[in-house]
This record gives structure tokens, C-alpha cells and sequence, in this order.
């Protein structure tokens, strides 16, 4: 697969959802709040569907649990080669998850937003995703600062 031209059609889709859950968002602010820090290019092992689905479940939890009070988060899409990985990273300026809720946020039906909205599917979903095309995932946050989540994918040889 691809990274360079998965992650730019991820990124196309991620502002339709980006609109869907802000209608009033002008492209301006689309533009502001939704950015592409950098796409590295590179070729991964997996499936580029299922992929671009585990993105996208990223970018929508990003746009949908780290709203502050009634603005619109920022979310970063970034690709970069680690070693033997492509790193796909998703960050928000989000609320930021609680240390001791972070290792239960990959359990099927768990959801750490208590204010509703989710199933509690997604992440479980997506954790299975990447594991099945041979990666992983790992999630850094700071209450008030926001969250990062990354798909550490294996690069084709």
C-alpha cells in the first residue's frame, strides 16, 4: 500500500466528517482545524480499506471526545518513518484522557467519554484492524493538553 496516497485520501475523507459533525465550519476553518503536518512516503504491508477505515475511526474519535467547550478541536494527521515502522499519527488539542483510562480504551464496548456519543466499537475495531495487518498502536495524552494516537505500520519490502 501506499502511506503517501492512503493518508492523502484519509485526509480528503476526514474533512468530510470534520463538516458533518461541525456543520456551520467554514472551509477556512477547515483548513485551520484539520491539518496535514507531513506524509512521508512509503510503501506498508496491509490492507489499504481496512486501513484508511482504522484512520478515519482515529480522526472522527479526534473531531468528536476532544471537543472543549463548544470550539472546535484541532487535529493533526502526520506520517514518519521509525525504523522498520511508517508511523501514522493522529493528535487532537483536545481535553486529554485520563492516565488510568488509556489501557481500557481498546476494550470492546468501553467508552471513556461518559457524556455519551460512541458505542464503545471504534477503537476496539481499529485496534484489531492494525494488528491483523501486523502493527500497532500506542496512545499518549495530557488532561488539558489533548491526545496523540499512533498506528505503527510495518513498511513493505
Amino acid at each position: 500500500v501506499d502511506a503517501k496516497e492512503l493518508v492523502a485520501e484519509v485526509f480528503n475523507k476526514g474533512k468530510a466528517l470534520l463538516k458533518s459533525h461541525f456543520q456551520d465550519i467554514s472551509t477556512e476553518q477547515i483548513a485551520s482545524k484539520f491539518i496535514l503536518t507531513q506524509n512521508e512516503s512509503a510503501l506498508i504491508s496491509g490492507d489499504k480499506n481496512s486501513l484508511a477505515e482504522a484512520i478515519l475511526i482515529l480522526i472522527d474519535n479526534s473531531f468528536v471526545h476532544s471537543k472543549k467547550a463548544f470550539s472546535i478541536p484541532k487535529v493533526e494527521l502526520s506520517t514518519k518513518k521509525k525504523g522498520k515502522h511508517l508511523v501514522i499519527s493522529v493528535k487532537d488539542d483536545g481535553d486529554g484522557i485520563p492516565k488510568e483510562e488509556i489501557p481500557k480504551l481498546f476494550n470492546l464496548y468501553y467508552q471513556a467519554d461518559k457524556n455519551g456519543g460512541g458505542s464503545g466499537i471504534g477503537l476496539s475495531y481499529c485496534k484489531k484492524i492494525v494488528e491483523s495487518q501486523g502493527g500497532k498502536i500506542t496512545v499518549d495524552s495530557k488532561i488539558g493538553k489533548g491526545t496523540e494516537v499512533k498506528l505503527w505500520l510495518l513498511q513493505a519490502h
